[in-house]
């Protein structure tokens, strides 16, 4: 018998771990798309929700992308053995985090923008 023809393990655990994750930064689906958005790859909010009932495993990307966002090992991701336990101060410190920065980034292409209005006149 070949090794195409033996099924890889699939964790059982991935996509209640990962909607626990999304739950717990208190994002939706389209949100959690867009902070993804950067990796290679990146999921869209249909694709989020397919992560989240099992039907489709995230690529290495989003799921080192979850773990950083989780401040967790990818490892406890995969493995069913470990649980997942995440306080609440992690994700309102990575959420924080997340928010500054998308705020930053609105206020440097405000001030781009207010610049060529003045380049402009």
């Amino acid at each position: 018998m070949g090794q195409g023809s033996r099924k890889r393990p699939v964790p059982r655990l991935l996509a209640k771990k990962l909607r626990v994750i999304r739950m717990k930064l208190g994002v939706g689906q389209a949100e959690m798309a867009r902070l993804l958005s950067r990796t290679p790859s990146p999921p869209g909010g249909a694709i989020i929700s397919r992560f989240d009932r099992g039907e489709r495993e995230p690529n290495l990307f989003v799921l080192l992308t979850y773990a950083n966002l989780a401040h967790v090992s990818p490892a406890m991701l995969m493995d069913d053995s470990w649980r997942l336990k995440i306080s609440i101060r992690t994700f309102r410190r990575t959420f924080k985090i997340i928010f500054l920065r998308r705020e930053r980034g609105l206020m440097r292409r405000n001030l781009e923008g207010n610049n060529e209005d003045r380049d402009s006149s």
